[in-house]
């Protein structure tokens, strides 16, 4: 006898979803060896690519070194300064050689114009399209808590302008100048922002110079989608007095891929508290850090092999998918062998038992 059209139906309609889910299981099993071999890629992809680290650092110091670009323009307020010269500034009033900061015969000392309320800047570099050599700006407290800046470029080069005023023609500078605020009266707090190709903190350890790094912190993040701040902090190190920090640019050959260190000086004098210092904040990006220490060869700050692997997101997705499918074939491999009766039927079963129905032979 036929079967009724509605047990007909209901009987297609399980045949087709056991077939459904048989291939659907059958499809999995097919899809872990692609999954595995994928994983392998990306494991091998994170292994061998450079990771771009983001590097802080975060420093007192009584000496940093800068690496300025010819090609960006760096403006810096100057205020209270004595400017050391080779050359001639006939523009700027003179300072008498009794009262000259600047050590030597060869340097002429000449003041900036007293205006209240003028801000007297320098700008170097903003030589667009050039390849000249960079701008080394070094700082240096001086025995008098002051600070001197020394700034310099190729023999033949040029620094770039002075604007002493709003109102005065901007001055051409040479290749060397050097610009000294003594401990005594300043206007102002020295705050120095910069584009650098490299940035140096500290210096080694000798027994001339008594200019070297304090303390300091050093950093290293990583683009993350799970922190709100889009970074997560991989490591931290203290710098220790003496320590000297390498922190150089990273990226490709174009303009648009290159990440130049970026950061800024600050000079507070703090007068009647503790002892001038040179506050260094810098950040770039860059695969390794260098740090030299008094008494070591010195070593790379890098992240290893386990960071670089357990902070790559499509790692990271690949093997949390991976382990999921896994897992779900283990429980429905371990659910056959255990005879587990589907959810429906062991449902039913849980009602009969509460009713007080007793079972069948069919174990239904």
């Amino acid at each position: 006898m036929d079967a009724p059209p509605a047990l007909a139906g209901l009987q297609r309609a399980a045949a087709t979803g056991a077939a459904l889910w048989k291939l659907l299981l059958s499809l999995a099993v097919a899809i872990v060896p692609l999954a595995v071999i994928a994983l392998l890629v990306l494991l091998c992809l994170a292994w061998l690519s450079p990771a771009g680290w983001y590097f802080s650092i975060h420093a007192r110091s009584a000496v940093a070194a800068l690496e300025l670009p010819q090609a960006l323009e760096t403006s810096w307020r100057i205020e209270g300064a004595t400017l050391c010269a080779t050359q001639d500034l006939s523009a700027l009033p003179r300072v008498p050689a009794t009262d000259s900061p600047c050590g030597s015969a060869r340097w002429q000392a000449f003041a900036l114009p007293a205006a209240e309320g003028a801000e007297q800047v320098i700008v170097l570099g903003g030589r667009s399209g050039t390849l000249a050599t960079p701008i080394e700006a070094r700082l240096e407290l001086r025995e008098d808590d002051g600070l001197q800046l020394s700034l310099r470029t190729a023999p033949g080069g040029t620094l770039g302008t002075l604007r002493p005023a709003l109102d005065t023609p901007a001055i051409a500078l040479g290749n060397a100048l050097n610009l000294i605020w003594t401990g005594g009266e300043r206007p102002r707090d020295l705050v120095l922002p910069f584009v650098a190709d490299q940035v140096r903190v500290g210096r080694d350890v000798t027994w001339s110079d008594a200019a070297m790094l304090r303390s300091g912190t050093l950093s290293v993040f990583t683009s993350s989608e799970e922190a709100a701040a889009r970074r997560s902090l991989i490591e931290e190190v203290q710098l220790l007095p003496g320590d000297q920090v390498r922190l150089g640019g990273s990226g490709g050959t174009d303009a648009a891929s290159v990440f130049p260190p970026k950061g800024f000086l600050r000079f507070d004098r703090r007068l009647g508290e503790e002892a001038p210092a040179l506050e260094v904040v810098a950040f770039g990006r860059a695969d390794s850090l260098r740090i030299e220490r008094f008494g070591d060869s010195g070593y790379d700050f890098r992240p290893g092999v386990w960071a670089v692997l357990t902070h790559d997101s499509r790692l990271t997705i690949a093997t949390a998918l991976l382990a999921a499918l896994v897992a779900g074939l283990g429980a429905l491999g371990s659910g056959r062998e255990l005879a587990i009766p589907p959810l429906r039927q062991a449902w039913a079963r849980m009602r009969d038992a509460l009713a007080g129905k007793p079972r069948r032979e069919d174990g239904s």
